[in-house]
């Protein structure tokens, strides 16, 4: 899987919102290809994320939810969490699209990996709850 998108200067911090302190300031399209067709889509402005939501019980080992190279893998996950069409309610594509994004923002790849593994295991537990996801 390949994936696109651009997010310098499109993020905005409000230290003043616990819940979702991350928010676009101009849209952003996203764009990833499986096979050889390209779906792009876009974060429009003012959509808000929580960033990455890591238990503090590992953050020694994955770090802050913070961290510069998680925040936009975090937002397109997020995005298509509360938008579950744009990947036809594939769980398993939206968790793909979450790791290819870490990688490419420059995430040590085990890191990435250990991620991807947790965020798919919580959204298929979550799953028995909402039965969002195919």
């Amino acid at each position: 899987m390949e994936i696109g998108y651009n997010f310098d200067h499109e993020i905005e911090y409000n230290c003043k919102d616990r819940r979702k302190p991350f928010r676009i300031i101009r849209g952003v399209v996203v764009s990833y290809k499986q096979g050889v067709k390209a779906h792009p889509f876009m974060i429009p402005k003012g959509f808000t994320s929580d960033g990455c939501s890591i238990p503090k019980g590992v953050r020694f080992l994955l770090g802050c939810p913070h961290t510069p190279e998680y925040v936009p893998a975090s937002i397109i996950h997020d995005y298509l969490l509360e938008n579950p069409e744009i990947v036809r309610y594939d769980r398993k594509t939206a968790s793909l699209i979450f790791f290819h994004a870490l990688l490419k923002e420059g995430v040590c790849p085990a890191q990435a990996v250990i991620m991807y593994l947790a965020v798919d295991l919580w959204q298929r537990v979550k799953n028995l709850w909402t039965e969002k996801w195919v």
